[in-house]
């Protein structure tokens, strides 16, 4: 594996510089890339080619002719991904010396070097391959270029050279982006590649104005390394240290947290998790927090460097967002459409506090194209903070891909597919198919849909073996002697478990609750008609003014509703006779409408939720009583969030978030 990731990054790293069409993201490279760090040796290091790639792609290297040589190699540096590595680190460093530690942002720029002599900037570089970069000093001479703290002339008469991160903040990549768009109607993805285009296309005219930021990590003296303090009172103004940008920012977000330590482990840890809850607010970007002891120069001297990082020195990178893991198996599941859905059993992981065993692969099409089977070496994140996905596939391992299901696994009926010969869309063509029908069960009773207490995955599926849960009509007319006799598993003796009378009539009050006082909305949600859940539901009640003027209507009209298009309307045009059927079978049974339409109240505030409130049975229930009040709900926490209901001294990821943008956080409503 080792040697096909370094052939790969060689190639995309060979594209990246020379101009050539990008053969991976730029999330792609740097997943491989640490992948790749976890395998090589310090003496993989001393390969010159490989060294190479631990730089950052660094703009306009795009040949070998104006190339110079660093008077001190500029070097990648050590990584902790957790407490373990932190404190191993903490204690290396202690032991040598260390008087404390200081944390500074890792910029997520491009980093350069600025030589001055006899106070005139006389060169500016790339980082290249750590030792030759390429001459840009023609950045600096640009009229449509502005780069903020890099001065053309300072005081200091000697030879001095500052290495910094050159990048863009939201604000100036915001007002870029606009002047590019503006004149070229063109847009950058992201803001570390806007600034490396714009560093590229410097040379030759950008064609709009753009405003960068340049930040100094180390200065140097005569290639001797000096602390950026003892530079300052030098007299050399115009520059921005980036632990004084790290300082302004922090305190800024929480006047409390420090960015300064003793050599105390716990504060050391205290600071760099409190840094990383924060850093999600910054208005700069960032990848993780550099660590470096506060006599930085005299650890440096005492402690060396190796062919890859200065020991003195670590960039901490924040566990959770991503991990690295593989590919156990690939299984198939049969949904309620009867939809196939590829998945990948992984390697238990943790993410973002959560363990991760199964992800979805969307679709046969999406799998074989990004590579994935067994044994494949995959990046897993957690979408919006909940939904499992892989990101990137590290290494595509030696086993085959998985076959395509050519009858449905569940029942060996016939599948319909998209004519693709890797199809994107592969359904069972079987009504009778039982997963299609356990899995559209599963989403009536949820508390999306009628929301049945009590009606867990045991138990649902004891009932689809037993042939007793196929339809809405199954469920309205089941009863408590038919719940209490159902086998739900064995007795530690070996005999067969009963579901039992009194969780039998906890079920049944809880549907019959459902069937007198359902709405319009998850009834029709509730009738398996494709596409239409809750909210297409609801939105399309609202525009007919109820579930009769709807079911009525000419189905052409269903274009009229935003949002709504072909797949809905086909979804009616195919269904209408039968949805009309079982809602009028519905009724018959005595299933009661009860809706209550928004009557368009002025939005109070914004809200989350973590956990349940107190004074209600679940979260459910209060977030609808607070969008009675007026009150509108965010599902996690964001920046224009006013309240998360939680336990102020809870440590979710809503918490976290809460806390990092400055969200009021309390217990109950008797706190608002």
């Amino acid at each position: 594996m080792k040697n096909k990731l370094i052939s790969e990054l060689k190639k995309a790293a060979k594209a990246y510089y020379h101009g050539a069409a990008p053969v991976m993201s730029d999330e792609e490279y740097d997943l491989k890339l640490e992948a790749l760090e976890e395998l090589l040796t310090d003496e993989d290091f001393k390969n010159d080619e490989i060294k190479s790639l631990f730089t950052s792609p660094s703009a306009g290297t795009t040949s070998n002719k104006n190339l110079v040589e660093h008077d001190v190699p500029m070097l990648s540096l050590a990584k902790a991904k957790n407490e373990e590595e932190l404190l191993s680190y903490h204690k290396r460093l202690v032991a040598n010396g260390a008087k404390g530690f200081k944390l500074q942002a890792k910029l997520d720029g491009i980093a350069l070097s600025a030589m001055y002599n006899n106070g005139k900037l006389i060169r500016l570089t790339t980082r290249g391959d750590g030792v030759r970069g390429e001459n840009i000093s023609y950045l600096v001479e640009s009229p449509e270029l502005t780069i903020m703290y890099l001065p053309k002339v300072i005081d200091y008469k000697g030879k001095l050279e500052l290495r910094g991160e050159i990048y863009a903040s939201d604000k100036q990549f915001e007002e870029f982006s606009k002047n590019r768009f503006e004149a070229l109607g063109e847009t950058f993805s992201n803001s570390r590649n806007a600034v490396s285009g714009i560093l590229t296309k410097a040379k030759g005219g950008l064609g709009y104005r753009a405003e960068l930021t340049f930040a100094t990590y180390s200065t140097y003296k005569d290639a001797k390394p000096v602390e950026i303090e003892e530079v300052e009172k030098m007299g050399l103004n115009g520059i921005k240290p980036v632990y004084q940008l790290t300082e302004e920012i922090v305190k800024e977000l929480d006047s409390n947290a420090l960015v300064e330590v003793d050599v105390n482990f716990d504060k050391l840890n205290d600071a760099v998790l409190r840094f990383g809850e924060l850093r999600e607010s910054f208005a700069i970007p960032t990848d993780g927090v550099v660590i470096k002891p506060t006599n930085e120069v005299e650890m440096l001297n005492k402690m060396g460097y190796t062919s890859h990082h200065p020991i003195a020195n670590i960039a901490y990178k924040y566990p959770g967002g991503k991990a690295i893991t593989t590919v156990e198996e690939i299984t198939v599941t049969v949904g309620k459409t009867g939809r196939l859905t590829p998945q990948a059993r992984v390697k238990p992981v943790e993410v973002d506090g959560v363990v991760i065993t199964n992800i979805t692969c969307h679709n046969y099409n999406w799998l074989y194209d990004m590579g994935i089977r067994e044994g494949s070496t995959v990046a897993v994140t957690r979408a919006n903070d909940v939904i499992p996905a892989i990101s990137v596939v590290i290494d595509e391992g030696d086993h085959s891909m998985p076959k395509i299901p050519n009858v449905c696994p569940e029942c060996g009926g016939a599948l319909k597919g998209d004519g693709l010969s890797i199809p994107k869309t592969l359904v069972c063509a079987s009504d009778l198919c039982p997963s299609k029908t356990l899995y559209y069960m599963k989403s009536v009773v949820s508390r999306q849909y009628l929301h049945i207490d009590g009606m867990g995955d045991v138990l649902m599926e004891a009932l689809s073996n037993a042939n007793m849960l196929n339809n809405l009509y199954d469920l309205f007319t089941l009863t408590s002697d038919d719940l209490a006799n159902v086998t739900i598993g064995e007795t530690s003796i070996g005999n067969e478990r009963k579901l039992g009378k009194v969780r039998a009539d906890k079920i049944i009050a809880s549907i019959q609750n459902a069937k007198n006082n359902t709405s319009s909305n998850k009834l029709l949600a509730s009738l398996n008609i494709p596409g239409v859940g809750p909210n297409t539901a609801q939105k399309l009640i609202e525009h007919f003014g109820g579930l009769e003027s709807l079911i009525n209507t000419d189905y052409a009209r269903l274009y009229e509703v935003d949002g709504i298009g072909e797949t809905i309307v086909s979804s009616f045009v195919n269904h209408g006779i039968r949805i009309k059927e079982e809602l009028n079978e519905l009724l018959s049974l005595g299933v009661r409408i009860n809706d209550v339409l928004p009557d368009n109240k002025e939005v109070v505030g914004t809200f989350s939720v973590s956990g349940s409130v107190e004074g209600f049975a679940n979260r459910g229930e209060f977030v609808k009583h607070m969008e009675n009040l007026g009150w509108k709900f965010h599902r996690t926490p964001k920046k224009d969030t006013d309240v998360l209901f939680a336990d102020p001294n809870g440590t979710s990821s809503k918490i976290k978030k809460a806390k990092s943008n400055g969200t009021r956080i309390i217990k109950s409503l008797s706190d608002l």
